[in-house]
């Protein structure tokens, strides 16, 4: 299951997965340089980035604004 990074306050990180169920945890467990927005997985007892399922949502949303602003 995937969690996006949804915000980041403070010393606590919101992550949610894909049926909007979130999920807070301690900032320190991020992998470093996660971001909103990142994609994570847990894996092997830490959470990782996914940098592929990121970049695909990102381009997801891309095309969906593309599409929307009629582009």
């Amino acid at each position: 299951m995937f969690y996006a990074v949804d915000a980041i306050e403070r010393e606590t990180a919101r992550l949610v997965d894909d049926d909007e169920t979130a999920l807070t945890i301690p900032l320190a467990r991020l992998p470093q340089g996660a971001a909103e927005g990142d994609v994570l997985k847990w894996h092997d007892g830490a959470w990782q980035i996914d940098t592929e399922e990121t970049q695909r949502r990102r381009d997801y949303a891309a095309s969906l604004l593309r599409e929307l602003l009629g582009g």
